[in-house]
């Protein structure tokens, strides 16, 4: 088994598919007995997680359960085959988070797609065509189309794979002639394959967008922002550079010093609730809530929000508790350190007090408190409450189309531009909150109310949060646009296509959960592995008690197991293990010699410039071309090292006279003897 960071769910869930119920006395052949469920696939490690294999790891899925099918008795006695490519066919949309991988695979998805879609028309049209049309056709495809195709030169190719390579291009230029000759209806439906994004992943980047507004705001306003919360080693850092007069290493100290609410919750969740279980308090945390000398509503959970394991929303949660329960949380922190042999916070337990009688790391918690409660949390009820008889929340419903395209924005928007009315209590339900029910959590606001006389910016972070939100909330609906012409939108689409979508799910709990459950089972059975659990787990989800009782016979049950213990043969687990190590060995080499050469153009670069020298006339400077001042500007960085040009960029330079305008400053400054 590679280690938990590389596995990677190769396709976990095949979703929403009409299928039978195998109950005893039902007829299988009435299809309005049929339902759409979710099956599990596998969960696989991969070698890594890029969208290439992502999506070859869905190619080799399709074509695992194609030939399975194919070659079996069941298959026989239903006279059908299923190709490889019927697994592409029959995907109309992509769930999924809205990662950088995840989109690229969609693309991998569509593309796949439409060429199958393509090879489809080739082939029915070529029954059409007579020979002479058909070789005029394969005339026109070049060594470069077959070399683009197969990824390597023609030359390599043997006589066979050059054929099929070139039949396969054959069939998609005429299948992609027929394609656009036919009607827009048809044409759609053909390629029909949309991205509609998992509705947690929106929040949580939503959320994002707002504490990286609030974090930008300070610098914007010029104020001093919330109090540094910076470990031991950073601490030590800026006080030798305070001490030695380093102007430099001091500025570069202050800027990337951690700081703010969200630090402040890492802070809290390390010693409240460390993931170690051991690390932190969270055992003097249990004894004072089970003998009542806190409010017993601090821990509705019973623990402090997970947020030193990163657990979703934890963060939302955790500023709430912080927030409205801050004296308690002091007090308790106060007494742990007091009732020490040696009296005195530790440096956790210092900042984490620091930060919570700081009034803007408040405000900053404040401002995610009050996102939580009026937008983040009621949105995940809305997304996670499905109607009465159904599994889930359809995103193309028309109350979620409405939700993101005409509400959620503006709302956030609203309170912006008014922050002052997040606090007013004339400000009606539906104002108030996203779903206009009643606040999820009441302690809140009037803990805000008490708060901002002592709070000056605390309507500044208010504004910043839900602005950043607003634009987040942008960002991540671009599926539910009002724009009919673009095919990524659901505006796009006909009521035949939302009728051939049928439901998708909103949220992406189905595929997030197995990764989950892997990992759990892992953890309790160490000497198993990601196939065994791949193998129960698709026994207990999809319903295969029933099939096998209904459908199969003897004759199955030996196929199983001779396949079975082919899998056992085939080595496959251990090739992949070589795989991975010598993926990693090659990753460690190629790291390696990319350091090598870096270091030795570098050195090559300071070489070049010393042999060059620094030139500190001034008439000789203004006399320079372009690329002179160029590497005069580089002796002044990089071998006498100015700090104020430590951080010019040469891309800030837009001219010649910005150009010589910073050398000239650099002279002056270092002096010609420096």
């Amino acid at each position: 088994m590679v280690p938990p960071c590389t596995e990677s769910l190769r396709n976990p869930v095949i979703s929403l598919y009409p299928v039978p119920s195998y109950e005893p006395g039902v007829d299988d052949d009435d299809r309005s007995t049929w339902s759409k469920v979710t099956c599990f696939a596998e969960a696989l490690p991969a070698l890594d997680h890029t969208a290439q294999h992502q999506f070859q790891g869905s190619v080799e899925l399709g074509t695992k359960i194609a030939t399975t099918y194919s070659e079996s008795p069941l298959a026989l006695r239903d006279g059908k085959q299923m190709e490889p490519d019927d697994y592409f066919r029959k995907q109309n949309f992509h769930n999924a988070d809205h990662a950088a991988d995840g989109k690229k695979k969609f693309k991998l998805t569509a593309d796949k797609k439409e060429q199958i879609a393509n090879q489809d028309l080739g082939r029915e049209k070529m029954d059409d065509m007579s020979a002479t049309a058909i070789l005029h056709e394969m005339l026109k495809i070049t060594d470069a189309d077959i070399a683009k195709a197969a990824w390597k030169s023609v030359e390599k190719l043997s006589t066979e794979e050059r054929g099929k390579i070139s039949m396969d291009l054959l069939e998609q230029r005429i299948g992609k002639q027929a394609f656009d000759a036919l009607p827009e209806a048809e044409s759609r439906i053909l390629h029909l394959f949309i991205f509609i994004g998992c509705g947690a992943h929106k929040s949580l980047n939503a959320f994002c967008y707002g504490v990286v507004e609030m974090r930008d705001t300070w610098k914007w306003e010029g104020l001093k922002g919330p109090c540094d919360l910076a470990n031991k080693s950073h601490e030590l850092a800026t006080k030798i550079a305070a001490n030695n007069n380093n102007t430099e290493a001091s500025k570069r100290c202050e800027k990337s010093c951690p700081r703010g609410g969200v630090k402040l919750c890492e802070l809290a969740g390390a010693l409240f609730r460390h993931k170690d279980g051991e690390t932190g308090i969270r055992k003097s945390i249990v004894c004072l809530w089970k003998l009542g000398n806190m409010n017993s509503t601090i821990f509705r959970r019973r623990t402090f929000p997970d947020v030193s394991n990163t657990r979703y929303q934890s963060h939302s949660y955790a500023v709430a508790e912080l927030l409205v329960f801050r004296d308690d949380y002091q007090e308790l922190v106060e007494e742990i350190c007091d009732g020490k042999t040696k009296q005195g916070p530790n440096h956790l337990e210092g900042n984490v007090l620091k930060g919570l009688q700081d009034p803007d790391t408040l405000a900053e918690l404040g401002a995610m408190a009050l996102e939580g409660v009026t937008v983040s949390w009621p949105y995940m009820g809305l997304i996670r409450s499905p109607p009465e008889g159904q599994k889930f929340v359809n995103a193309l419903s028309p109350e979620m189309v409405k939700l993101h395209r005409n509400k959620i924005i503006p709302f956030c928007e609203n309170f912006a531009l008014h922050p002052e009315k997040v606090l007013d209590p004339s400000t009606p339900l539906n104002e108030l909150t996203l779903d206009g029910e009643p606040l999820i959590d009441e302690t809140i606001i009037p803990t805000l109310c008490m708060l901002a006389p002592q709070l000056p910016n605390l309507n500044l972070m208010i504004s910043a949060m839900f602005r950043g939100t607003a634009n987040g909330w942008r960002l991540f609906t671009t599926e539910y646009t009002n724009d009919p012409d673009d095919s990524r939108c659901i505006a796009s689409l006909s009521p035949e296509l939302l009728a051939l979508l049928g439901q998708i799910p909103m949220t992406n709990d189905s595929n997030e959960g197995i990764l989950g459950s892997l990992r759990k089972y892992i953890k309790f059975n160490p000497s198993s592995d990601a196939h065994t659990f791949s193998s129960l787990t698709r026994s207990k989800r999809n319903n295969l008690e029933a099939f096998i009782s209904k459908l199969c016979q003897p004759d199955d049950q030996s196929y199983v197991m001779h396949l079975a213990r082919e899998l056992d043969e085939s080595g496959e687990v251990r090739r992949f293990r070589d795989q991975y190590l010598k993926l990693q060995k090659e990753r460690a080499e190629l790291s390696r010699k990319r350091v090598e050469d870096i270091a030795r153009k570098r050195a090559d670069e300071l070489k070049r410039l010393n042999d060059i020298g620094v030139i500190t006339d001034c008439a000789l400077i203004k006399g320079m071309k372009l690329p002179q001042l160029k590497d005069q500007f580089r002796q002044h960085k990089h071998v006498r090292r100015d700090p104020e040009l430590a951080n010019v960029t040469q891309s800030s330079l837009k001219n010649k006279q910005a150009w010589l305008d910073a050398i000239l400053a650099a002279v002056e400054r270092m002096g010609p003897d420096q």
